[in-house]
């Protein structure tokens, strides 16, 4: 029996490991249980921030060419490293270190975590010229310039996410229950009730937002600089979604309608498995964000140019969507309508 392997993204597609393979990414750390009277009855959107993770992304965005090095000795070597694992190991290496990474707050917890992962490329390969570095060698690079990153760039970086955070305390957040209710319904989910960590960084690699799944479910990340004013609150909110995606994977979901009548044979399932669910999301995210916080909020899927790049998917969904949200369709004829109307590009060459 074939491991499930779930990919969600904000702007894109990434992968994340199956439970139970080798280099599962550590679980969040659990947090005390509240007082009875405070428990939640929808989903909440817990915003965390650490400097080691946001160290890491630093040095992967840096690799990927989105975020200029800081003058630090050996972040050079960091990135080289970094930019090596990717030519190696792509990006299922990402889906298990950023993953791993969110849940070690020091360069300890992150040794100990990498203690005990592994990753296709560091096992023994003849070919191989020279050995592969893999999440350890990553780490010591990190712990080499980790001293001169929180003196030297951490604190800006502090002053820009608790700004971040504040924006999304008086605008997301002041609304996070009726956002959350209104996204869902629309969605066909029964809220799962979960904490959802949602970690802010200032850089990450393309696309800028991620949720990866882990053990404790799943955990997002979203750099602020490449989304501000209502697209933050409609990124935080779009991976968010995508955690409580995770958390309903037996729920007979819109989402997970279109996907089962998206697979095909599941040998080769359409590119529509991933783009038409994952564009619902884009179009629901931003349409929440619209009815509850600011009716002039334009689509991260406009302005980010992702509608453009996956435009088969954008013009299956968004006008049956909005036909739905307006009450001119059913939802089963809204599902009906996208799997009919995505029409995949053809190959190349054909």
């Amino acid at each position: 029996m074939r491991h499930q392997i779930i990919m969600t993204v904000f702007a894109g597609a990434i992968m994340a490991l199956a439970p139970g393979q080798p280099g599962e990414p550590a679980p969040i750390p659990s947090k005390p249980a509240e007082p009875a009277e405070s428990v939640r009855s929808v989903s909440h959107l817990a915003l965390r921030t650490n400097p080691f993770l946001s160290l890491h992304l630093l040095v992967r965005a840096a690799a990927a060419g989105n975020a200029e090095a800081p003058p630090i000795e050996g972040f050079d070597v960091a990135v080289a490293t970094a930019r090596k694992i990717s030519e190696n190991s792509g990006d299922r290496a990402w889906a298990l270190i950023d993953g791993g990474l969110a849940g070690c707050t020091d360069v300890e917890q992150a040794r100990a975590w990498a203690g005990a992962v592994r990753l296709a490329a560091d096992r023994p390969n003849a070919r191989q010229a020279e050995p592969t570095p893999g999440p350890k060698d990553l780490i010591e690079a990190l712990a080499a310039v980790e001293p001169a990153f929180l003196e030297k760039v951490w604190p800006a970086h502090q002053q820009t996410l608790n700004a971040a955070s504040a924006h999304l305390r008086t605008s997301l957040l002041a609304k996070e229950a009726e956002c959350v209710a209104d996204a869902t319904s629309k969605l066909g989910i029964t809220d799962p009730v979960i904490e959802i960590p949602v970690y802010l960084v200032v850089h990450a690699p393309p696309p800028g937002g991620i949720t990866y799944r882990t053990r404790g479910g799943a955990v997002c990340i979203v750099d602020v600089s490449a989304h501000r004013g209502t697209a933050l609150d409609e990124a935080v909110l779009h991976e968010s979604l995508h955690a409580i995606d995770v958390a309903s994977t037996e729920q007979p979901t819109v989402l997970n309608d279109l996907r089962a009548r998206l697979r095909g044979d599941g040998l080769r399932p359409s590119p529509g498995w991933r783009e038409v669910p994952h564009t619902v999301i884009f179009v629901q995210a931003a349409a929440t964000i619209r009815r509850v916080i600011d009716p002039q909020h334009q689509d991260y899927g406009i302005t980010g140019g992702y509608y453009d790049r996956v435009k088969p998917a954008a013009e299956a969904v968004r006008p049956v969507w909005a036909g739905y949200i307006a009450g001119t369709l059913t939802r089963d004829e809204a599902v009906s309508r996208m799997v009919d109307g995505y029409h995949p590009p053809a190959p190349p060459g054909e």
